[in-house]
Order: structure tokens, then C-alpha cells, then sequence
């Protein structure tokens, strides 16, 4: 027998696996070429794409005016500005943060002694998110009251009445204001004192715990270098230039075509379409709380508590103010919302929190205001709140400076005579 069979034209086998094999080495180096050749051309064409939106396109929301804060979770970033627009809830605005890192003009850190000194802290209804810094309740306040009183607002978005404290007890007592109004969003703060949630991914919030009636802060875990590298590397792809154009067009589509719908919506002027999902936040307005619930509500009545003490320790006095929300305002907002999520309005109790956060603060001797009703009769008038939005407009921070300022005046902290308030030629957004 033949030691090496013969293929054809005397051929061996081992020839031919030998060539076998080679071909697939060369077939294999041949699609590696080809990907890796793919892929520097789709590198090439990203790099000239960026190069070329770079010079061309000049886009708002670039920046960033929030920044990690190993004490707070988030704050605002010092010397900052942003042109914040988004096309979804119709928002475009202008954010200037000032050298103390407050959404704020430039003013003295040392109080003048002529001039009553008033405090305003809270979240991004205070903050102002959707208008320009002028058209909130705290700059309107602000200009009325020139002359007696200097009003500053040091709020910032997603804060919860836990931030708002430590922000105070750390840096806002040193400005030493006379009078400290915090305003509460009860649909929001109470989850948000009771959740460690992240507002940027690099930013989990500390939070405090009751413990037998005393509160223990649980500080930030910084995050380690490697999962800060994880996050650079997000935060470049964000950044990219063309890859911002590309999205910001769909959104601009989504935009007009959601635009068009409105427009031939039913005569309610509500487009169901536009709602958000029920936010479980909305818990507050149970009927029945839930245990975890009911602790969360002892925690924050606790943190308002400490912020009392903490603003009668350095002489000043504290104001709550409970922001009135669309949902309690707007009854064809809240009719559509019951309706499109089919929840049963019946398990719901609107007045409860606020009776409640009002029996808290007469057992506490804290100066609690919900003005529900001057809310409601504003919005007889004029619509208080962006259309597809929760935040209140222009108009609705309108109504909050009237509140406020004629319950400050009532309270002998100003002299101000509310009726002689100019109403302002254009209230913007």
C-alpha cells in the first residue's frame, strides 16, 4: 500500500491540507483587513463629521451648570452659564451662576444693616427651571422690595428639604439673613428625603435616617477613580459634537410632530398624548400611608423641624412656603391624568398633606403658607404652569412674589403695599 495517498495528478493529501490551511489563514487575514479597514474609515468619517459640526454648528445645553458636591450630592457649578433648551417641554432659557454658586446675581457676602436679608432655598420650582432668573417669585420680590430688603435665592434642582439643610447649616447661615422662606414641594420632597437616588450619575445624595427622635446624617460614598473614569469616558461620547446635532434633530422632529397633534386637540387644550405617567411620588396624596411612607413624613417633618432651630439660633426666622402644585391647581390637568393612567381619583386625598404640614407647623410655631385658593383664582385668569410641564411659567411665579410678599408685609418683616405692585408689561415664558 502506498505510504502517501495520491490525489489527482499525483497530488498529495498532505499538499492539500497544507494549502487547505493556508488559504483559510489567508481568507481570515483577508476579512481582518477588510474590518479593520471598516473601522478606520468610520473613525475617519466621525473625525471629519465632529470636525466639521464643530464649525458649523453652535448648539445651547453644552455645558454644565451642576457639578458633583461630596457634601450635597449636586450643586451648582460656580461662574457657570448655560442656554438650557428643551424641545419636549418647550424650555428655552438662560441659567448664569455666580461666584458663590448661586443662580443669582453678584452681591455682597456681608449684609447690609439697612436692609432686611430674606432667604429663599428649595428645588427647581424655586430654582426657576423653564424662565429666566427675572421672571422668578424671588427676583420679582426682589425689585419690589429695592430699597428695604435684599431677597436671594439659593435653590437648585432635585434638592430635597435634607440638601436644602445641610446647604443651610454648611454655607447659607453665613449670610446671615433675617428671615429663611423654604419652600416644599410635598409631591416631591418627602420621596426624595427618603431616597438615595442619583441626580448625575456621579452624584448620589447623603441622606438622614430618625433615629428615636434624633437624626443621623449618612454622608456620601465617593465614588472610586475607576468608576470615575467610566463616567469621563460617557461624559466625551455626550459631548461629541456631531453626535449632539444628530439627536437634538430627532428631537426637534419628535417636537413638531407632537406640535401638530396639540394643535387639533380636543377643546379641553389638554393633549392626553403629552401627559406623564403618574409619578409615584403622588403617594402623599393617599388616603393610607403606608408604613414607609409614614416614616418618610416624620423624617421631613423633623428636618423642618432642625431647619426652625437652626434659623432661630442665628436670629433669623423660617417661612415654609408650600409651592401649590398643577395637579392641585389645574383640575382639567388632573382630570386627563386620572383618565389616561385609570387610577381612582377616590383614593386620593388632595387637602391631606398640606393640613397635615399645617398642624405640624402651628404645634411647632413654624409659619406655614399654601395659598391654594389665590392659585386657583390666578388660574381663572391666566394659565400658571408650562402646558406640557409641572413647573409653574412666568405667571405662576407672578402669583408666588404676590402671595409672598403681602404675607411678609402682614407679618411686619416688610413694608409693602401689595395693591401698588406694577404688573409687568411682558411676563416672558
Amino acid at each position: 500500500m502506498c505510504p502517501h495517498p495520491q490525489g489527482p495528478r499525483g497530488k498529495t493529501a498532505a499538499f492539500y491540507n497544507s494549502t487547505e490551511r493556508g488559504g483559510k489563514r489567508w481568507f481570515g487575514a483577508s476579512v481582518g483587513r477588510g474590518l479593520l479597514l471598516s473601522v478606520v474609515t468610520l473613525i475617519g468619517v466621525f473625525v471629519i463629521a465632529e470636525a466639521v459640526t464643530r464649525i458649523v454648528y453652535q448648539p445651547p445645553n453644552l455645558g454644565r451648570v451642576i457639578h458633583f458636591d461630596e457634601n450635597l450630592g449636586w450643586s451648582l457649578k460656580p461662574n457657570s452659564r448655560l442656554r438650557s433648551v428643551d424641545y419636549m417641554r418647550d424650555f428655552d432659557y438662560v441659567i448664569d451662576v455666580n461666584s458663590f454658586g448661586m443662580r443669582e446675581r453678584e452681591f455682597s457676602w456681608e449684609k447690609e444693616p439697612s436692609k432686611t436679608r430674606v432667604l429663599v432655598i428649595g428645588d427647581s420650582f424655586t430654582f426657576g427651571t423653564g424662565i429666566d432668573a427675572k421672571w422668578r417669585f424671588s427676583d420679582i420680590m426682589n425689585r419690589a422690595l429695592e430699597g428695604e430688603a435684599e431677597v436671594l435665592n439659593a435653590s437648585v434642582p432635585g434638592w430635597g428639604t435634607d440638601q436644602e439643610l445641610i446647604h443651610y447649616e454648611t454655607v447659607a447661615r453665613g449670610l446671615r439673613p433675617d428671615l429663611v422662606i423654604l419652600t416644599v414641594m410635598i409631591a416631591n420632597d418627602i420621596m426624595n428625603n427618603i431616597l438615595d437616588h442619583l441626580m448625575l450619575r456621579s452624584a448620589p445624595k447623603p441622606r438622614f435616617f430618625l433615629e428615636a427622635d434624633t437624626l443621623r446624617l449618612v454622608k456620601i460614598d465617593v465614588a472610586s477613580p475607576a468608576s470615575q473614569g467610566k463616567r469621563s469616558f460617557r461624559s466625551m461620547l455626550k459631548h461629541s459634537r456631531f453626535l449632539v446635532f444628530i439627536k437634538r434633530r430627532i428631537d426637534i422632529l419628535t417636537y413638531k410632530r407632537r406640535a401638530r397633534i396639540a394643535a387639533v386637540a380636543a377643546d379641553s387644550g389638554v393633549d392626553e398624548e403629552w401627559m406623564p405617567n403618574y409619578p409615584s411620588h403622588w403617594v402623599v396624596y393617599e388616603r393610607e400611608y403606608r408604613p414607609e411612607f409614614e416614616r418618610g413624613w416624620r423624617l421631613t417633618e423633623a428636618l423642618i423641624e432642625r431647619f426652625a432651630e437652626r434659623c432661630d439660633e442665628d436670629g433669623a426666622k423660617l417661612l415654609v412656603f408650600a409651592f401649590p402644585l398643577k395637579f392641585e391647581v389645574d383640575d382639567e390637568w388632573r382630570r386627563v391624568l386620572y383618565q389616561r393612567t385609570g387610577l381612582d381619583s377616590t383614593r386620593y386625598d388632595r387637602a391631606k398633606p398640606y393640613q397635615r404640614l399645617k398642624e405640624f407647623g402651628a404645634a411647632h410655631g413654624i409659619d406655614v403658607i399654601y395659598p391654594l385658593d389665590e392659585f386657583r383664582e390666578a388660574a381663572a385668569r391666566q394659565p400658571q404652569y408650562f402646558l406640557v410641564d409641572g413647573h409653574p411659567s412666568s405667571a405662576g411665579n407672578l402669583t408666588a412674589a404676590r402671595v409672598l410678599l403681602e404675607a411678609l408685609s402682614e407679618r411686619g418683616y416688610v413694608n409693602f403695599d401689595v395693591q401698588s405692585m406694577d404688573m409687568p408689561d411682558d411676563l416672558g415664558r
